[in-house]
């Protein structure tokens, strides 16, 4: 990893012992254990998407251990270092990790029945909620990729990830995978409403910034 982005990992790291105490400490563990790993940039993504919500020290770590290596993602041994607990929630979150390629060659308006699969799948919730972490920050993250893999995540965002966070009452993850998905879906449509929503901002800072003057001015004439 790069020193910028390492240095990002580890201010992350402290300001979550803040927050969590003693229970970050797992999070830490889960950092150092992928730190060395291809996945670990995209990995941290997630988990700080989820940290930035609110989420628990277990859903933190489990969404940095999902994207172990295969070989690594042994119960036996996860379940000794980190818990049952916390080594079922990475499992579980790493095989939905792994159906992204079965995904792809599932015939299209049958999305209603993968969201049923997907939760059929899981036991507990916080492994589908890591999955829409992780889905969020690939969209992020294809800004440069070739046109047909845009094309191809973005469509799987609008179709299957944002109605199920819609379901699970995950909000924003609902809005920001719908609007990634648009951006790349429909690029003028997205920069139109774009330049829609920067002179809605700027007519309201006008109208904020003429109020205060008023004030000023009536509050230096009493």
């Amino acid at each position: 990893m790069a020193k910028g982005a390492s240095q990002t990992a580890a201010d992350w790291l402290d300001h979550l012992e803040a927050r969590h105490g003693e229970h970050a400490a797992l999070i830490r563990l889960a950092w150092a254990d992928l730190a060395a790993t291809a996945n670990k940039d995209h990995a941290l993504g997630a988990a700080q998407r989820l940290a930035r919500m609110g989420f628990d020290s277990e859903t933190l770590a489990a969404a940095l251990l999902s994207h172990l290596p295969e070989e690594r993602l042994n119960r036996d041994s996860l379940s000794k270092r980190y818990g049952p607990n916390l080594a079922a929630l990475a499992l579980g979150a790493a095989k939905l990790n792994h159906m992204d390629s079965l995904l792809s060659e599932v015939e299209g308006g049958q999305e209603e029945t993968l969201r049923h699969m997907l939760l059929a799948m899981s036991d507990d919730l916080r492994v589908v909620i890591i999955k829409l972490a992780e889905r969020t920050q690939t969209l992020h993250e294809i800004a440069h990729a070739d046109p047909a893999t845009q094309t191809r995540i973005a469509l799987e965002a609008r179709a299957l990830y944002a109605p199920l966070a819609n379901r699970l009452g995950v909000w924003q993850f609902k809005w920001e995978l719908e609007d990634l998905a648009c951006r790349y879906l429909e690029p003028d449509t997205y920069q139109a409403i774009a330049r829609q929503l920067d002179a809605k901002r700027h007519d309201r800072e006008t109208s904020i910034n003429s109020i205060v003057q008023q004030l000023k001015t009536a509050l230096s004439e009493a």
